[in-house]
């Protein structure tokens, strides 16, 4: 049997970056207050980077036991766990990834002929993840369709204050869910 653990504890926090990106609400706010997003910064000091949990770990268990003359039975489990963290380096709430756990799991049958046939399980627990994330430009209320608005109001085909809801769109490539396989493989 072989067990394997990690764990990792980040502190990390900017000391100083007075000049951050504003996300989508602020850049919002800016643009309907100044007309512009020109001068639209965000105060990040004393706040995390993206994707930095400050809590991660991974446990990793593995066995392989002879069933009969010739014939492996290999088995594995690992869990790994993520704090919360910010996919959008301009802090959106709209990024923030969750805390979450995954597990996933194999066993399979290995022969010294060459054959193996195995099952498999990934994300055990059906954790929803999301692996990217970012504002979308041009989305409804995004700040890019809101410039390009003010300056072409034609080119809209919304008034300028329905496209102001703050929301903005935003988009997250989310992770494969709980998923199983059968591989069945001949090595000759």
């Amino acid at each position: 049997m072989d067990v394997s653990a990690s764990a990792a504890w980040l502190d990390f926090k900017y000391a100083n970056y007075s000049n951050g990106q504003c996300n989508t609400a602020q850049q919002t706010d800016s643009l309907q207050a100044n007309g512009s997003t020109a001068d639209c910064y965000q105060d990040l000091s004393g706040e995390p980077a993206d994707y930095a949990p400050e809590w991660s770990a991974s446990v990793g268990v593995s066995h392989r036991q002879p069933v009969s003359p010739g014939i492996l039975l290999a088995s594995s489990v690992d869990i790994n766990y993520s704090d919360e963290y910010y996919l959008a380096a301009d802090l959106d709430p709209a990024s923030l990834q969750d805390t979450h756990t995954k597990v996933n799991a194999r066993i399979a049958m290995l022969s010294e002929s060459g054959w193996q046939v195995a099952v498999s399980a990934k994300n055990l627990l059906d954790e929803e993840t999301r692996s990217t994330g970012e504002d979308i430009p041009f989305g409804n209320g995004n700040f890019y369709a809101n410039a390009i608005c003010r300056q072409l109001p034609a080119a809209c085909p919304i008034a300028i204050d329905q496209l102001l809801d703050k929301q903005g769109a935003f988009y997250g490539v989310t992770e494969r869910s709980r998923s199983y396989s059968i591989d069945l493989r001949y090595q000759f």
